[in-house]
């Protein structure tokens, strides 16, 4: 009896380990997906979750709904108990305690303690911040930017970051990706650096579940407190080449326009941006097939840009402008 017993809990022990989370994920649409985390105070964005003890064959342990090891509520970049936590963004310059408390511009930040600190182990190194996207099904040429934040300059041992992807409900290995820009954080620093990475080919048409994971795969170096890291304006770009609808062409949530008459290598577009930032533009033939792409920045309210090198023939196109947020389509002539 007793033998049974022990073998019955060794089961039940084996099917725990081995039940993979169900992660949420999010769903791509149009061109660009933005997250600038500036409502964290009420969650993880959807398809986003941090983890400690990752390696570059495993996720790690979730730490997604541990109230102290994911905090949400605003926390100071020196409080130096280990966790992941709601900080204000490096984009304000260095400020005090109570500036950052009130900041609207927040991060997703991590302050990473000795591997085998009781309340937070496993995040020096193995801490990790990660994006789930559904598929990439009909998309492709993912590039990414991001801001990497090194917050408390009294932090003297530094941190080396990776950006690494993979696939699956839960990935059993990474495939570590082309970063460039400086992507460590500590050594008494204070600094809000660009990362870019160009995906190539590697992200296209996945019918499963992706992940993209900014990670500490190895161990600070130098001595002392170890840094509190932010990452912020995570911007992913990318072709979808998903079929598209031309019955609905109403500009219902953000006006655009074209100016003037449109000729096979110019178009000159109207529109007044919701909100400041990147945006991409799209150009359909009626079939839905995309024939031109490209990234703007546009200021808040009412302007005009002008697509050249386009290489159009004589007919009738769909115009796409939006930013994963606000979006307008329109119809555009070329004669």
């Amino acid at each position: 009896m007793k033998k049974l017993v022990l073998l019955l809990l060794a089961c039940v022990g084996i099917t725990y380990a081995t039940n993979a989370q169900p992660y949420n994920s999010v769903t791509l649409t149009d061109t660009v997906y933005n997250q600038n985390f500036d409502n964290i105070a009420s969650g993880l964005p959807t398809g986003w979750h941090v983890f400690t003890s990752a390696t570059a064959s495993s996720l790690g342990v979730t730490r997604d709904t541990s109230p102290t090891k994911l905090v949400l509520v605003p926390t100071q970049w020196s409080y130096n108990s280990g966790n992941f936590r709601n900080v204000a963004s490096a984009t304000a310059g260095q400020v005090d305690s109570a500036t950052q408390a009130a900041a609207s511009d927040r991060a997703l930040g991590v302050r990473q303690v000795g591997y085998s600190n009781a309340t937070f182990g496993g995040s020096d190194s193995g801490a990790a911040m990660c994006i789930q996207i559904a598929n990439t099904q009909h998309m492709g040429a993912f590039k990414l930017s991001f801001d990497l934040q090194s917050l408390d300059t009294s932090s003297p041992r530094t941190t080396t970051w990776t950006v690494d992807w993979g696939t699956g409900a839960d990935p059993t290995s990474f495939t570590a990706a082309a970063a460039t820009g400086t992507m460590t954080t500590g050594g008494n620093t204070f600094s809000n650096n660009t990362i870019n990475v160009d995906f190539g080919t590697d992200l296209d048409s996945m019918s499963g579940p992706i992940w993209i994971r900014v990670v500490a795969l190895n161990i600070t170096t130098g001595g002392g407190n170890r840094p509190t890291s932010a990452i912020d304006n995570f911007h992913l770009s990318y072709v979808n080449n998903s079929p598209v609808s031309v019955a609905n062409v109403s500009n219902n949530k953000m006006p655009l326009s074209v100016i003037g008459n449109a000729t096979t290598n110019q178009m000159t577009l109207g529109f007044t941006a919701t909100a400041a930032g990147k945006y991409n533009v799209e150009v359909y033939d009626m079939t839905g097939r995309m024939l031109h792409n490209e990234a703007i920045n546009a200021a808040t309210g009412a302007q005009q840009y002008t697509l050249t090198g386009m290489n159009l023939a004589a007919g009738m196109y769909i115009v796409k402008l939006g930013n994963g947020t606000y979006s307008a389509v329109t119809k555009a002539a070329i004669h």
